[in-house]
């Protein structure tokens, strides 16, 4: 199995600026994690969405062949705090056994990393989606 945790650094500024907010800070916070690692789950199926064949070249994301990857691809938990999300592609009842090869490579195949790539793309996106998920329970469009 393949894990991505995205964790706010700072919370203690991000309480300052929703002060607000007050009791209804963690799980707004909780619920803009759970948006980013949604777009954290999108970015990753959409980078491995390219149909096989032919096979992928070492250090391109994989090419899609049954696509049990693909659907292997979730949010696999959430913490209020500090607020944080997991996403995981493979593991357990997943039938993906393979899925940290294709991310790491092994002794005999290069690495087709998917997640950390799309765990950069959202890196930039992750305080816009979360400010912006805080911003909209300010102004009372999602209380």
């Amino acid at each position: 199995m393949v894990q991505i945790s995205v964790k706010i650094e700072g919370i203690d500024e991000v309480r300052r600026q929703y002060a607000e907010l007050a009791d209804g800070l963690n799980p707004a916070l909780q619920e803009a994690m759970l948006r980013v690692g949604a777009r954290m789950v999108e970015a990753v199926t959409e980078s491995i969405s390219t149909a096989y064949p032919p096979p992928s070249e070492p250090g391109e994301p994989p090419h899609v062949r049954t696509g049990a990857l693909l659907r292997s691809v979730r949010i696999d938990s959430s913490e209020q705090e500090p607020p944080s999300v997991t996403v995981a592609a493979g593991g357990a009842g997943t039938l993906v056994p393979y899925a940290a090869a294709l991310e790491f490579g092994t002794s005999r195949m290069e690495p087709r990393p998917f997640m950390l790539p799309a765990a950069e793309l959202v890196r930039g996106e992750a305080l816009e989606i979360i400010t912006g998920h805080l911003d909209s329970y300010l102004d009372g469009s999602l209380a």
